[in-house]
Protein backbone atom coordinates (compact mmCIF):
# COMPACT_ATOMS: atom_id res chain seq x y z
CA UNK A 1 0.00 0.00 0.00
CA UNK A 2 1.54 3.51 -1.08
CA UNK A 3 1.50 6.31 1.48
CA UNK A 4 1.26 9.71 0.22
CA UNK A 5 4.50 11.63 0.74
CA UNK A 6 3.69 14.92 3.40
CA UNK A 7 4.85 18.10 1.44
CA UNK A 8 7.94 19.27 4.16
CA UNK A 9 9.47 22.53 4.36
CA UNK A 10 12.44 23.09 2.96
CA UNK A 11 15.83 22.10 4.77
CA UNK A 12 16.76 25.61 7.20
CA UNK A 13 13.46 27.19 6.00
CA UNK A 14 11.79 29.38 9.37
CA UNK A 15 8.61 29.60 10.53
CA UNK A 16 8.66 33.35 9.10
CA UNK A 17 9.73 31.75 5.54
CA UNK A 18 6.97 29.88 5.46
CA UNK A 19 3.81 31.90 6.87
CA UNK A 20 1.35 33.82 4.61
CA UNK A 21 1.85 37.56 5.54
CA UNK A 22 0.20 38.65 8.42
CA UNK A 23 0.32 35.17 10.63
CA UNK A 24 3.57 35.76 11.88
CA UNK A 25 2.20 36.44 14.88
CA UNK A 26 -0.62 33.65 15.08
CA UNK A 27 -0.32 31.51 18.28
CA UNK A 28 -0.45 27.83 17.66
CA UNK A 29 -1.58 25.12 19.64
CA UNK A 30 0.86 22.89 21.82
CA UNK A 31 -0.14 19.98 19.22
CA UNK A 32 3.32 21.05 17.82
CA UNK A 33 4.99 19.33 20.69
CA UNK A 34 3.15 15.87 20.07
CA UNK A 35 4.92 12.90 18.35
CA UNK A 36 2.42 10.65 17.17
CA UNK A 37 3.46 7.36 15.07
CA UNK A 38 2.07 5.15 12.36
CA UNK A 39 3.14 1.30 12.51
CA UNK A 40 2.76 0.99 8.56
CA UNK A 41 2.88 -2.84 7.38
CA UNK A 42 5.78 -3.98 5.46
CA UNK A 43 4.62 -2.26 2.46
CA UNK A 44 4.34 0.93 3.71
CA UNK A 45 7.02 3.66 3.94
CA UNK A 46 7.92 4.14 8.01
CA UNK A 47 6.76 5.72 11.10
CA UNK A 48 5.27 9.35 10.40
CA UNK A 49 6.58 12.22 12.71
CA UNK A 50 5.38 14.91 14.34
CA UNK A 51 3.75 16.89 11.94
CA UNK A 52 4.51 20.53 12.99
CA UNK A 53 2.99 23.94 11.83
CA UNK A 54 5.78 24.41 9.73
CA UNK A 55 4.77 20.91 8.06
CA UNK A 56 1.23 22.27 7.42
CA UNK A 57 2.02 24.98 5.82
CA UNK A 58 4.23 23.91 3.45
CA UNK A 59 1.78 21.21 2.35
CA UNK A 60 -0.87 23.73 1.98
CA UNK A 61 1.21 25.82 -0.01
CA UNK A 62 2.76 22.91 -2.52
CA UNK A 63 -1.07 22.44 -2.89
CA UNK A 64 -2.35 26.23 -3.52
CA UNK A 65 -4.15 26.60 -0.63
CA UNK A 66 -4.18 29.93 1.18
CA UNK A 67 -2.81 29.52 4.67
CA UNK A 68 -4.75 30.30 7.50
CA UNK A 69 -4.96 29.57 11.48
CA UNK A 70 -7.98 26.95 11.20
CA UNK A 71 -6.69 25.67 8.05
CA UNK A 72 -2.95 24.82 9.71
CA UNK A 73 -4.85 23.25 12.60
CA UNK A 74 -6.87 21.22 10.89
CA UNK A 75 -4.34 20.26 8.52
CA UNK A 76 -2.39 18.93 11.53
CA UNK A 77 -5.16 16.86 12.57
CA UNK A 78 -5.62 14.99 9.41
CA UNK A 79 -1.88 14.55 8.55
CA UNK A 80 0.10 13.95 11.36
CA UNK A 81 -0.68 10.07 10.95
CA UNK A 82 -2.82 8.32 8.22
CA UNK A 83 -6.38 8.40 9.60
CA UNK A 84 -10.41 8.21 8.33
CA UNK A 85 -12.28 10.83 10.57
CA UNK A 86 -15.71 12.02 9.80
CA UNK A 87 -16.20 16.12 9.61
CA UNK A 88 -17.34 16.02 13.27
CA UNK A 89 -14.27 14.19 14.50
CA UNK A 90 -12.42 16.16 13.25
CA UNK A 91 -13.88 19.48 14.80
CA UNK A 92 -13.98 18.12 17.83
CA UNK A 93 -9.99 17.09 17.62
CA UNK A 94 -9.15 20.82 16.21
CA UNK A 95 -11.33 22.48 18.96
CA UNK A 96 -9.24 20.94 21.99
CA UNK A 97 -6.18 23.25 20.58
CA UNK A 98 -8.08 25.71 18.92
CA UNK A 99 -11.93 26.25 20.28
CA UNK A 100 -12.17 29.36 17.70
CA UNK A 101 -12.90 27.42 15.15
CA UNK A 102 -16.34 27.10 13.93
CA UNK A 103 -17.83 23.75 12.20
CA UNK A 104 -18.90 25.43 8.85
CA UNK A 105 -14.72 26.42 8.78
CA UNK A 106 -13.65 22.57 8.98
CA UNK A 107 -16.97 21.52 6.52
CA UNK A 108 -15.66 24.20 4.12
CA UNK A 109 -12.01 23.09 4.86
CA UNK A 110 -12.56 19.51 3.66
CA UNK A 111 -14.46 20.69 0.88
CA UNK A 112 -11.65 22.72 -0.43
CA UNK A 113 -8.64 20.21 0.64
CA UNK A 114 -10.36 17.38 -1.44
CA UNK A 115 -10.88 20.01 -4.40
CA UNK A 116 -7.06 19.89 -3.86
CA UNK A 117 -7.04 16.11 -3.70
CA UNK A 118 -5.59 16.83 0.16
CA UNK A 119 -7.93 13.98 1.56
CA UNK A 120 -10.26 11.40 -0.50
CA UNK A 121 -14.19 11.52 0.67
CA UNK A 122 -15.42 8.39 1.98
CA UNK A 123 -18.89 7.34 1.56
CA UNK A 124 -19.17 4.92 3.94
CA UNK A 125 -22.96 4.54 3.97
CA UNK A 126 -25.55 6.99 2.84
CA UNK A 127 -25.30 9.12 6.07
CA UNK A 128 -21.92 8.86 7.19
CA UNK A 129 -18.90 10.09 5.28
CA UNK A 130 -15.50 9.80 6.43
CA UNK A 131 -12.07 11.67 4.95
CA UNK A 132 -9.15 9.71 4.40
CA UNK A 133 -5.74 11.30 4.82
CA UNK A 134 -4.17 8.74 2.21
CA UNK A 135 -4.86 9.66 -1.24
CA UNK A 136 -3.23 7.16 -2.81
CA UNK A 137 -5.56 4.48 -4.41
CA UNK A 138 -5.85 2.01 -1.81
CA UNK A 139 -9.18 -0.32 -0.57
CA UNK A 140 -11.07 0.28 2.92
CA UNK A 141 -12.77 -2.24 5.22
CA UNK A 142 -15.62 -0.54 7.44
CA UNK A 143 -17.20 -2.02 10.64
CA UNK A 144 -21.24 -1.34 10.38
CA UNK A 145 -21.20 -1.65 13.67
CA UNK A 146 -18.55 -0.05 14.89
CA UNK A 147 -18.06 2.52 12.36
CA UNK A 148 -14.32 1.88 12.16
CA UNK A 149 -12.92 2.34 9.01
CA UNK A 150 -9.06 0.87 7.88
CA UNK A 151 -7.12 0.37 5.04
CA UNK A 152 -6.56 -2.91 3.67
CA UNK A 153 -2.97 -3.95 2.87
CA UNK A 154 -2.07 -4.79 -0.63
CA UNK A 155 -2.59 -8.14 -0.58
CA UNK A 156 -5.99 -8.78 1.35
CA UNK A 157 -7.42 -7.67 -1.75
CA UNK A 158 -6.88 -7.80 -5.01
CA UNK A 159 -9.02 -6.41 -8.34
CA UNK A 160 -7.92 -8.40 -11.42
CA UNK A 161 -8.76 -6.34 -14.81
CA UNK A 162 -11.13 -3.25 -15.19
CA UNK A 163 -15.14 -3.33 -16.42
CA UNK A 164 -15.65 -2.40 -19.78
CA UNK A 165 -16.58 1.10 -19.52
CA UNK A 166 -19.38 3.08 -21.81
CA UNK A 167 -18.15 4.84 -24.78
CA UNK A 168 -16.51 7.94 -24.65
CA UNK A 169 -15.77 7.43 -21.03
CA UNK A 170 -12.60 6.55 -18.77
CA UNK A 171 -11.83 5.49 -15.90
CA UNK A 172 -11.72 7.74 -12.63
CA UNK A 173 -10.93 5.50 -9.97
CA UNK A 174 -12.02 2.06 -8.72
CA UNK A 175 -13.27 2.79 -4.88
CA UNK A 176 -14.17 -0.38 -3.02
CA UNK A 177 -15.06 -0.45 0.56
CA UNK A 178 -15.67 -3.96 2.35
CA UNK A 179 -18.45 -3.96 4.60
CA UNK A 180 -18.64 -6.08 8.00
CA UNK A 181 -20.81 -6.19 11.11
CA UNK A 182 -19.72 -7.64 14.14
CA UNK A 183 -20.83 -11.76 14.79
CA UNK A 184 -23.62 -12.18 17.30
CA UNK A 185 -23.09 -15.99 18.36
Amino acid sequence: MRRRPVARPAAGAGMEELLTPGLDRVQHSDMDQMNPTFDAPAAAPTAMKAYSSADAIACLRSAGVPVTHQRIEIARVLFSAPVHLSADQIWASVREHSPDVSRATVYNTLRLFSEKHLVRELFVDPQRIVYDSTTSPHFHLYNMDTGEVRDLADDELRILGTPRLPEGTVLQEIDVIVRVRNRHD
